[in-house]
């Protein structure tokens, strides 16, 4: 072999393993790494994709109380601290320790996760914080009064507001 042909080889050989590393970064940079940090309404993260059992759903609504007439904080750990899990009715659709209905902080988000694909309604999410719905005046979702706000499916993205009374 001369050594124009070696050459040629050698050239060939480090442009492919350039090209093989270069697409490792690519695929880290701008596919591992976005969906291993994604929150907010993103739909999964990759560790509740390879959790078990693994999630078919996972939606956010915006939950906003008016209490008395005064914007009221929704509770951090609805659906999963003891004292705001009140019904385990629906325990079996949840990720495991969780109701599929519940918050994690105190910024109104109602994240519906699910091992099983199925409507979740309002209703089920009071009854889940142990709400006494005696006291709710009024329902509105995305600006519109819903008056049978206990069978309301809920869906991704939506905005409730529930004005209660004591």
């Amino acid at each position: 072999m001369s050594g124009q042909k070696k050459q040629l080889f050698l050239y060939a050989g480090i442009g492919f393993v350039a090209v093989g590393i270069a697409s490792i970064v690519f695929i880290y940079l701008f596919v591992y790494q976005p969906l291993s940090n994604q929150t907010g309404n993103d739909k999964f993260t990759l560790e509740e994709v390879h959790a078990d059992p693994r999630l078919v759903i996972h939606d956010h609504v915006s939950l906003a109380m008016i209490l008395n007439g005064q914007e009221a904080v929704i509770p951090q750990g609805i659906g999963i601290k003891p004292e705001l899990w009140k019904d385990h009715s629906l325990d079996k659709y949840g990720p495991t320790g969780l109701s599929p209905l519940h918050t994690h902080d105190t910024s109104g988000i109602i994240h519906i996760e699910s091992t099983t694909n199925r409507e979740y309604t309002f209703g089920e999410f009071l009854q889940v914080w142990g709400i006494d719905t005696n006291k709710i005046s009024s329902v509105t979702v995305n600006g519109s009064k819903v008056p049978d706000y206990k069978d309301h499916p809920m869906e991704n993205g939506e905005k409730v507001q529930m004005e209660v009374t004591e």
